[in-house]
């Protein structure tokens, strides 16, 4: 049984659905008061919660570029399967066009390109009515008609609630077409909300006001969250250590490269009866896919062997995970739980290096004792340790030498694990630990990885439907970085996002001239300032001059990460979170760079911590004042007005790490 085999990573992300103007109000109560409330709760259970609300801040030049739609659905996509939509007597914004790469990636989308669908139809399509398992996770809302006339409304508002002619319509086809097109919008508004009808989803007909909308979803949600999360069943610190490790196994494995041979290689070492008691270490480059290959190993060997107890743990994933005293504590916590050990887990340090050989000693009695009493041969249970890192143990020479492991497994042990070249890997080859070197990948493999990256994000051609091209893929495969998968994988996934189709052959040398992994996150983190910085909101005279900075300053900065909301409210201004138009488009060039655990986004590798620290805080001063500015998100901010178990571990390791001696003193 692999213990990292129940996945939740608790979370809730709903995407807010609604029509523009008319829903003004609704959408402010929401935002600012129930979800606030909301999330509060949710901390309290180390859930994350995170709203949705992408209409906020959308640019004009968004709207003309056709930049709309696409950042709906991808959020829709990155929502699933929480979803509300509102709905009134408008039918919505209608594009003029889809930009042809959105029908690429989108097929469904062809038969509204010419069908005056508008972006909010178009979003509970894709939210809900193309998805099937949306059932219980989907909320409708439909406002009274009355309210359209309500006295407390100024006059525009008034206009605003109920479908008219739209002047430009009248500009462009006359009163008498602009006419006929308001009442084609307003068919298509009751033929959707018949449908929504029909689908026997969630529905409340009618709400009054927003004030009871604002309500009738924290009730809801209220007990949405109850039945998904129940207070009584929160993760112990156990669980909560054991979901990390595996929310980094799955970021690893997104489009690795397959490399049969060498699971083969450790699929061989674990099915002999003999090790002489000494694991194997899998040695190779930095970023040549260790880490993957064991993650890999991992989950086919759980899948092929239920019976194991399979203990993953990955050095550095966690902000526990490095100590000697942290991975003890949690390989002591799998064993007492999965062997009925009756010991209580020492607190002192040296007791716990003493308990570890006892207890695995004791594990493995369990397992002859249940060897003898019925169970085949042919199955044994065994404990399958898979180490990764050895090389990031932090502590003594003595620790940093893996002193804490025990010296000989018996041979219900199985314990593979890699290490680059330091005291770690010294000490194993002292103690004659098997070998595997896992060479640069091949031009073959590199291939593969390229096809196999494109082929899952749908990228078989340019924006203009034209064929990726032979010679360009071939240099890809050629070049010697691409022989280290996460510098491939880093290129490709730029590659992946680069618009223009006639300037791809000189970006892809000026990744290419990059030198090593971290190297070519600098050039990556350039590109992002080229994209991201600067831009500016109609409603918002200041743009955003250094987002990229300070987004990816302040991720340094954290701890175990920042959840969604925590890095919005981090990156705006006055009080108010940062506008999700100018938040998306960044957030979706950088996740697939990071890792998410229990809601929390962290650096999904070392590398891209080192190129953000060698480029925007190299000084002590600046890595000071980037703490400090965590800190004070936790210390002073409305959403933190309560000592949750996430504050808690942050707020006083911010102050700590800027060294604000007084402040952790008070």
């Amino acid at each position: 049984m692999d213990q990292t085999t129940a996945t939740d990573n608790r979370e809730i992300r709903i995407f807010i659905s609604s029509t523009f103007r008319d829903m003004m109000r609704e959408r402010d109560l929401l935002v600012k008061e129930v979800f606030p409330e909301l999330r509060r709760k949710c901390a309290k259970r180390f859930v994350t919660l995170t709203e949705v609300d992408l209409r906020w801040g959308i640019t004009e030049q968004q709207a003309n570029e056709g930049q709309v739609l696409p950042l709906c659905l991808a959020e829709i996509e990155r929502s699933r399967p929480y979803f509300i939509g509102l709905l009134g007597e408008r039918y919505g914004w209608i594009p003029d066009t889809i930009r042809p790469e959105v029908i690429e990636r989108e097929s469904w989308l062809k038969e509204h390109v010419e069908g005056r669908t508008s972006v909010t139809e178009l979003e509970i399509l894709h939210g809900v009515f193309n998805n099937l398992r949306m059932e219980d996770h989907a909320f409708f809302y439909f406002r009274a008609p009355a309210y359209a006339n309500d006295s407390a409304l100024a006059p525009d508002e008034r206009r605003h609630m109920v479908e008219t002619n739209i002047p430009s319509d009248v500009q462009r086809y006359g009163e008498a077409e602009a006419t006929r097109l308001t009442e084609q919008r307003k068919d298509k508004l009751a033929a959707l909300k018949q449908r929504i009808r029909d689908s026997k989803l969630p529905l409340v007909e009618s709400y009054a006001n927003p004030a009871a909308l604002a309500e009738i979803v924290r009730k809801q949600l209220d007990e949405l969250i109850d039945r998904l999360y129940p207070e009584d069943q929160a993760p112990d610190p156990l669980a909560q250590e054991r979901l990390a490790h595996v929310a980094h196994a799955k970021n690893k494995l997104f489009a690795c490269i397959d490399r049969p041979a060498h699971l083969t290689t450790l699929n061989a070492f674990a099915t002999r009866t003999e090790h002489n008691g000494h694991g194997m270490v899998v040695t190779g480059e930095s970023g040549g896919g260790k880490t993957a290959l064991l993650a890999a190993w991992a989950r086919d060997w759980s899948k092929n062997h239920p019976e194991d107890f399979i203990f993953q743990h990955y050095f550095g994933a966690t902000p526990d995970s490095a100590s000697p005293e942290g991975f003890l504590r949690r390989l002591l916590g799998e064993l007492k739980e999965r062997f009925d050990i009756t010991d209580d887990i020492p607190a002192d340090p040296e007791k716990l290096r003493d308990a570890l050989p006892v207890w695995l000693a004791q594990a493995s009695a369990r397992i002859s004792s249940r060897a003898t009493e019925g169970r085949e041969a042919s199955t044994p249970e065994r404990i399958v340790l898979v180490l990764d890192g050895l090389n990031q143990v932090q502590g003594s020479e003595p620790d940093r030498r893996l002193n804490f492991l025990p010296r000989h497994f018996s041979p219900h042990i199985v314990a593979i694990v890699s290490a680059l070249p330091g005291p770690a890997l010294d000490a194993l080859r002292e103690r004659g630990w098997a070998e595997h070197e896992l060479p640069l990948a091949d031009e073959a493999e590199v291939d593969a990885m390229v096809g196999e990256y494109f082929r899952i994000h749908g990228r078989h051609v340019d924006t203009e439907g034209r064929p990726l091209q032979t010679k360009l893929r071939q240099q890809l495969v050629a070049a010697t970085g691409s022989r280290n998968p996460l510098f491939l994988r880093t290129l490709l996934e730029e590659l992946r996002q680069f618009g223009n189709f006639e300037e791809l052959p000189h970006r892809v040398v000026h990744y290419l001239e990059a030198e090593n992994s971290e190297e070519l996150f600098r050039r990556v983190i350039a590109r992002w300032q080229e994209d991201f910085d600067g831009r500016l909101l109609q409603d918002q005279p200041t743009p955003h001059t250094e987002l990229v900075r300070n987004a990816l300053s302040y991720l340094w900065a954290a701890r175990q990460g920042l959840s969604e909301p925590e890095w919005l409210d981090l990156l705006g201004t006055q009080g108010d979170p940062l506008p999700r138009a100018l938040w998306t488009p960044l957030f979706l060039a950088l996740e697939p760079h990071l890792s998410q655990r229990g809601g929390l986004f962290a650096f999904g590798h070392d590398f891209l911590r080192q190129a953000v620290q060698e480029t925007f805080v190299p000084m002590d001063d600046q890595q000071h004042n980037a703490h400090l500015y965590v800190a004070d998100y936790f210390e002073h901010h409305p959403q933190q007005r309560e000592m949750t178990p996430r504050k808690a571990a942050e707020w006083p390791y911010q102050l700590h790490a800027a060294e604000s001696w007084e402040r952790l003193e008070a």
